[in-house]
């Protein structure tokens, strides 16, 4: 039986960048799903790009899911690849690769959050809309 890690500090730079997301987040949430104008012009939008109502629901789900969790796991690579190689050099200690782990998993389970909320708002404003 291995003993348990010592608690993780995180530094006032992670903190703020967490916050910092947060608030993104639910101003980018708010923002573009709040209007009903803006549910309506969803609606109309994959209407017309959708071959009926099935593909209107993969529709949706590419762009209110799929697409928003790519570009916020691309996002969370690029801003995370400078630790990743010097992890990788072997230049982190114990801490510093506890530290770049938990990092990891902060801001791609965020990513996942932040994804399927925007499609659960999306679907919820489909219902509103119709």
């Amino acid at each position: 039986m291995s003993s348990p890690h010592t608690d993780l500090r995180w530094p006032w730079s992670l903190r703020l960048r967490h916050a910092t997301l947060y608030l993104l987040g639910m101003a980018l949430i708010a923002f573009v799903f709040l209007p009903l104008d803006n549910q309506r012009a969803f609606r109309s939008w994959v209407s017309r790009f959708s071959a009926g109502p099935a593909s209107a629901g993969q529709l949706n789900v590419l762009l209110f899911a799929w697409l928003p969790l790519l570009v916020l796991i691309a996002v969370c690579m690029l801003s995370l690849y400078r630790q990743v190689r010097r992890r990788d050099a072997g230049l982190l200690d114990e801490a510093g690769k506890r530290l770049l782990n938990a990092e990891m998993n902060w801001l791609l389970a965020f990513a996942g959050a932040l994804a399927a909320t925007m499609l659960v708002c999306r679907v919820a404003g489909a219902v509103v809309g119709a």
